[in-house]
Order: structure tokens, then C-alpha cells, then sequence
């Protein structure tokens, strides 16, 4: 059961009757009558409905992406009332283009803008973090597994991913060469270069921490995650940064080689407009079921 009198809390966007149901949903998993939770309408191509939901709250937990599309009005609107942010974006180019257009004014204002907030960065930053607290000494390097466990018995329904996600992977890999402009103005003074050099493994290879799987580079944003917070320790409290790759790991070779091979499509399709169209009206077909509306 989820304890929720404690706060002060409502839930906002653009349809009285979707946020009604939401509420109904949630409130019958939860076991809890969230009926008179109060709703706030707002859009995101309505400034002032921004600014009024923003002027109502402490912190905004926004929920909506691709956040390249969706985030900036939010995150925008919170820093002009000075209201703190936090997001579930897995978007470097959001993240790092909003940090470079409003670090300062947020600053300003006393407000908190934290992107990330979710699986799988959490646990990528965090437990680099805990990690070096713990050590027995210098940090030089981590590598992160990533698998999926289910209970015996456990059979999955429906989708993974939802479309939300995957056309933010979409429309990320497609504007990938954003990044680096964004990162030379953002971060003009690179971080120093520690030996040893934590080199990448071979694109499939084997890791016996996770039980021996096979083993991809994860394509996510918890490296860029984790180095946006080595890089503050660095600039700011004068801390050794830590050097991080991130992986993925599969029960069998057919699995990585299938994963392998949709990244290859993935990766060239994002390449093209039309290429884009057809991942993006096609979710669960380049999938395999994984990603969908539902």
C-alpha cells in the first residue's frame, strides 16, 4: 500500500476525463479512494496553463515525453515560478540543451531541475556513487550489467516498452550528432583522462558476473547520466571522476544476435525520414511486440 495523506498532491494534463480514469486506475491497485485528488488542466502549447500549474506546486513530476518534443515548455514554465522538476527522461540531448539554457536562471530562482529520475539511471548513478562511498579505496572504472529476472513461472503479457519510450530512442539516435555542439559549450574543459583507461569490450562477448550471459554495449543514457554527475564532483568538489560503460545481458546467443541485428535496422532507419515514419507507425512490427501504444 502506498501512503499518500501525507501530501499535498494533484495530477495534470489535458483531458478531465483521461485524469479521472487514471485516478480510478490507480486508486483501485493502490487500494485507496483517490476521487477527490484535485486535476489540473494543462497543455503543453498553453504557456499561461503552464505557469498556473507550475504557481500551484513545490515540485512538478513530469511524466511525458519524448521530452525533445514535450519537456522544454515544462521545464521552462517551472524555472519562471521557481518550481523544481524531476523527469523520467532517458534523453542526453534534453537533458544536457536544458542544463545549458536554463542552469543559470533555475539557479536563480531556486529551483531543482533533475532529469533521469528512473530505471535505469538511477541505479546506474547512484550505485556509482555508492560504490566509490563504500570502496576500500580509488575508483578508478565501473561496468554496469544490465538483465532481466523474472520469478519461476512468470509469464509476461503485453508490451515492455511503451510507445513513449521507444520514439524517444527513435527520434535520440536519429539526432544523435546534436550532442556533440551541445556538450563543447555546455562543458568547454574536458574531463581529465585516468589510467588505466577503461577500454570497451567486444560488442558480444560473455560476462560471468551476470551468470555467464551474453553481453551488448546498453545503448541507454545511464553513461551519460553518470558522467554528468562525475563531472559536477570534479568541477565542484574537486573528486576524481569515475570511468563507466554500461552493458546488456541475454540467456542466449540467438537472443543477443537478435537484439544485435535490430539495433543494425534500428540504427539505419533512424537515418532517414522515412525510415523514422516506419519505426514510429510500426512499433510493435520492428519490435517484435515489445514496444506499443498499450
Amino acid at each position: 500500500t502506498i501512503v499518500l495523506k501525507e501530501l499535498r498532491w494533484a495530477v495534470a494534463g489535458r483531458n478531465q476525463q483521461k485524469l479521472e480514469q487514471s485516478l480510478k486506475e490507480v486508486g483501485i491497485k493502490i487500494n485507496q479512494d483517490l476521487t477527490k485528488v484535485p486535476i489540473i488542466i494543462a497543455d503543453v502549447e498553453d504557456e499561461k496553463s503552464l505557469l498556473e500549474m507550475t504557481k500551484q506546486a513545490k515540485v512538478i513530476a513530469n511524466c511525458c515525453g519524448p521530452y525533445r518534443f514535450f519537456g522544454e515548455a515544462v521545464v521552462k514554465a517551472c524555472v519562471e515560478t521557481g518550481t523544481s522538476h524531476v523527469d523520467v527522461s532517458g534523453e542526453p540531448q534534453f537533458m544536457e540543451s536544458m542544463q545549458l539554457k536554463y542552469n543559470d536562471a533555475a539557479r536563480e530562482k531556486g529551483a531543482y531541475i533533475v532529469s533521469a529520475c528512473g530505471f535505469d539511471s538511477i541505479p546506474a548513478d547512484m550505485g556509482t556513487c555508492f560504490l566509490k562511498e563504500q570502496f576500500n579505496g580509488t575508483v578508478n572504472s565501473v561496468e554496469v550489467y544490465m538483465h532481466s529476472y523474472h520469478e519461476e513461472g512468470y509469464k509476461p503479457t503485453g508490451a515492455g516498452i511503451h510507445y513513449g519510450t521507444f520514439a524517444s530512442a527513435v527520434h535520440g539516435l536519429a539526432h544523435a550528432g546534436e550532442l556533440g555542439a551541445i556538450r563543447r559549450e555546455l562543458f568547454p574543459k574536458r574531463l581529465p583522462r585516468f589510467q588505466p583507461s577503461l577500454k570497451e569490450r567486444s560488442v558480444i562477448h560473455k560476462q560471468e558476473v551476470v551468470g555467464n550471459r551474453w553481453s551488448l554495449p546498453f545503448p541507454g543514457a545511464d553513461r551519460s547520466v553518470v558522467y554528468r554527475s562525475q563531472r559536477y564532483m570534479f568541477e565542484k568538489e574537486n573528486q576524481r571522476p569515475i570511468q563507466m560503460r554500461a552493458y546488456i545481458s541475454f540467456e542466449s546467443f540467438f537472443q543477443v544476435l537478435g537484439v544485435a541485428f535490430f539495433g543494425l535496422i534500428f540504427g539505419f532507419l533512424t537515418r532517414f525520414s522515412c525510415g523514422r515514419s516506419l519505426l514510429l507507425n510500426n512499433p510493435k512490427f520492428f519490435t517484435g511486440g515489445l514496444a506499443s501504444h498499450e
